[in-house]
C-alpha cells in the first residue's frame, strides 16, 4: 500500500473500523473530507490522500460533485481480517513534526499487518483508559512514555503489548527498539578525536526511555574523556528550544572564545536544528566554530544549512520486528522472560563536523 503516509493509513483505518461496526455499509457515502478532516485530527489534504488511496485499492468509488461511496471490496476485506490489533501513541505523534518517525515504524508495521490480513485500531496513551479496545488481540505501543509504563503492564495481562522504540524489558514488556547510548559514546569519541574538548549534550523529553539511554551514553562518554568542560541540557518540548532552555544555549555559546563549548550533541533532529539556528543568531560558522552531531535522519536532515551529520534509526526494520513479534505471541505462549531486541543505528557523514581550529 504505498502512498499511505501514516496519517492517512489512518484514515482508511477509520473508514474499514465503521465497516466492522455495521456503521458503514456498500454503497454509503462517505463523510465529506473537511468533516473527515475535523474528526480525525488531520488535514483536508490528508484525508484526500487517503482517499486517492482507498479508490486506488478499490475500497471507496469517488464521483465527482456526489462524493465518496464505500465498495463491496471494503465489506469483503472487513469478513476476511480476523485479527485486529491496537496502535498505542502519544498525542504529539499526529503531528506533522513527528511523522517522520512513526511513518517510518508505520512503513514495517502495515507490511507485516497487511500480509496476515490484520486491522488497526489507533488510541492515545492519554485517552487509554478510556477505550474499551473492542476485539482487540494485540497492541504495538509506539514509544511508550515512562508514565504510561504502569498502565501498558496493566494491559499487558489482559493481551499482549509489544513496545516499539524503547526498550521495556525492565517493565516484563516485550520490546523492538534501537541502540540509543552507543550513538551518544561515539559522538563524544568523534569529537574528541577531531580535538573537542568543551562539549554540551542538548536531549528533550525526560519522560522517555530512549532519552534516558541517550543521556547515559553521553554523560559517560563525557566523564570517561577528561573533557575540559561539559554541559548538559534538557528540553521538555520534543520539537524545539522552550525560552529558558535556548537562553542557557546561548549564554554558553557567547561565552570567549577560550571558554565557549566547540560542539554539540544532540539527542534528536529538531534538538540539533535548534543548534543550528542558535549558531546563525549568534554569528557562528558551522562547522568551524562550532561542531554539531544530531540524532535521527528525516529527509530534513539533508537540506539543512550545512547539512546535518547525524544517526539513522532502521524505523521500518523495527516496525517490521515488532508486529512479527507480536503476531507471534499472540498465536503461541509467551515465554517468561520478555523479549528485547536492539537494532543498531547507522551514521550518516554529512557537513556539521570539523576539526577545532
Amino acid at each position: 500500500m504505498r502512498g499511505y503516509g501514516s496519517r492517512a493509513y489512518r484514515v482508511r483505518e477509520w473508514v474499514l473500523e465503521q465497516v466492522r461496526l455495521g456503521r458503514l455499509r456498500a454503497g454509503d457515502r462517505l463523510p465529506s473530507p473537511h468533516a473527515l478532516a475535523q474528526q480525525l485530527s488531520v488535514s483536508p489534504l490528508t484525508v484526500q490522500r487517503a482517499l486517492r488511496q482507498m479508490a486506488q485499492e478499490g475500497l471507496v468509488t469517488r464521483r465527482r460533485r456526489l462524493g465518496t461511496f464505500l465498495s463491496l471490496r471494503a465489506t469483503a476485506h472487513h469478513a476476511s481480517t480476523f485479527v485486529r490489533i491496537a496502535l498505542l501513541l502519544p498525542k504529539s505523534m499526529g503531528d506533522v513534526h513527528a511523522d517522520f518517525y512513526l511513518g517510518g515504524l508505520y512503513q514495517g508495521i502495515q507490511q507485516v499487518l497487511t500480509e496476515y490480513g490484520a486491522s488497526l485500531g489507533w488510541y492515545d496513551y492519554e485517552s487509554l483508559h478510556q477505550a474499551g479496545l473492542e476485539g482487540v488481540v494485540g497492541a504495538l505501543a509506539i514509544a511508550p512514555p515512562i508514565s504510561r509504563l504502569h498502565e501498558l503492564q496493566q494491559l499487558n495481562q489482559r493481551i499482549p503489548v509489544v513496545a516499539v522504540g524503547a526498550a521495556t524489558a525492565l517493565w516484563g514488556l516485550d520490546s523492538v527498539a534501537c541502540d540509543n547510548e552507543t550513538p551518544m559514546r561515539e559522538s563524544v569519541q568523534r569529537l574528541v578525536q577531531l580535538g573537542h574538548r568543551r562539549l554540551i549534550g542538548l536531549f528533550a523529553d525526560m519522560d522517555a526511555l530512549d532519552t534516558q539511554e541517550r543521556i547515559r551514553g553521553f554523560c559517560q562518554a563525557a566523564s570517561e574523556a577528561a573533557l575540559e568542560a561539559w554541559y548538559l541540557l534538557c528540553a521538555h518540548d520534543t520539537f524545539e528550544l522552550e525560552p529558558a532552555l535556548q537562553y542557557q544555549l546561548l549564554n554558553l555559546l557567547r561565552l570567549p572564545s577560550n571558554q565557549r563549548p566547540t560542539a554539540v550533541v544532540a539527542g534528536g533532529f529538531y534538538m540539533a536544528m535548534g543548534v543550528l539556528q542558535a549558531a546563525h543568531t549568534l554569528g557562528l560558522h558551522v562547522p568551524n566554530d562550532l561542531s554539531v552531531v544530531g540524532f535521527d535522519d528525516p529527509p530534513a536532515a539533508a537540506l539543512t544549512a550545512p547539512p546535518l551529520s547525524t544517526y539513522r534509526q532502521p524505523l521500518r526494520a523495527m516496525g517490521t520486528y515488532a508486529a512479527q513479534r507480536l503476531l507471534s505471541v499472540i498465536h503461541n505462549p509467551r515465554p517468561p522472560e520478555p523479549f528485547l531486541l536492539r537494532l543498531p543505528t547507522s551514521y550518516i557523514e554529512r557537513h556539521t563536523l570539523a576539526p577545532t581550529i
